[in-house]
């Protein structure tokens, strides 16, 4: 059994903004001081898929990147879109990010990990814990686990320190944040009940878009069901994806946000 979950150097603090398509917003390069504007703390940029180094993550250019949003104040945790199949490989690259500067690291485990994985994941999360002891790291798993009992929640639950589940009410339907998310929290309490041993800090990814997006989800995306998320979850390490997604009216909210926050007077 890995070691259970504690606080660990590196871990998230603040809101954090997740990019996916760096590209599309101009590339990490110009990335950084806009996310600051938008009062976040940490970065997730998008590394790789399975074994596959990012086009724009590739580790030359990681450590750059890495050095830039350290130098605007970002902590920086990559994440990878996992396979089970390639889970032994994927270690490896956690690692090379680790070396790379990174203060912590994500697994995005979806689709290829829902049936029949549980010793996968395990054999995963020990082989991590032995690679990377002491670093912090968490998953992005469903927001719903009882839509997903096929999914290795409790053993990816051995080493994460933290769980960051993918709340995209756009996603899912057209009721919005209002009532996906209180269910959401509700959905993780009682997993977390049921499975004790699993108890991990729950720290909800919110989303950018809706059906404007060129994706066509079915959901809307307004700016109350942001200011809600980000009301919800204050205090805590919530996050957000993504930022190439946010259109004009999102990066706006998050920026007024950010001036009132920066307005307040601190606690002596």
């Amino acid at each position: 059994m890995c070691e259970q979950a504690q606080k660990r150097q590196g871990e998230l603090e603040g809101l954090g903004i997740w990019v996916a398509f760096a590209a599309a917003a101009g590339g990490h390069e110009r990335i950084a001081p806009r996310i600051v504007e938008l009062g976040a703390r940490w970065v997730a940029p998008r590394a790789g898929e399975g074994t596959f180094r990012d086009r724009q993550w590739q580790p030359a250019a990681a450590r750059e990147h890495v050095r830039r949003y350290h130098d605007a104040g970002l902590r920086v945790y990559p994440w990878i879109y996992s396979r089970p199949w390639s889970w032994r490989a994927e270690v490896n690259v956690f690692k090379q990010l680790v070396d790379e500067g990174a203060d912590g690291v994500i697994i995005d485990a979806e689709t290829p990990w829902d049936f029949g994985q549980r010793t996968n994941a395990l054999q995963f999360m020990e082989a991590l814990d032995k690679a990377l002891p002491g670093v912090f790291i968490a998953d992005a798993p469903w927001a719903y686990p009882h839509y997903h009992p096929g999914f290795p929640f409790a053993e990816f639950a051995t080493r994460v320190n933290a769980r960051l589940p993918q709340a995209y009410w756009s996603e899912i339907d057209n009721r919005g944040a209002r009532f996906h998310l209180p269910r959401i929290d509700e959905g993780w309490a009682k997993f977390h009940a049921a499975n004790p041993k699993s108890v991990r800090p729950v720290w909800p990814i919110g989303v950018t878009y809706g059906k404007e997006h060129p994706s066509k989800p079915p959901g809307a995306f307004t700016v109350d069901d942001l200011s809600f998320f980000l009301d919800r979850y204050a205090g805590k390490p919530a996050s957000l994806y993504s930022f190439e997604a946010a259109r004009a009216p999102t990066l706006d909210a998050l920026r007024a946000r950010a001036a009132a926050a920066a307005m307040k007077p601190k606690e002596p």
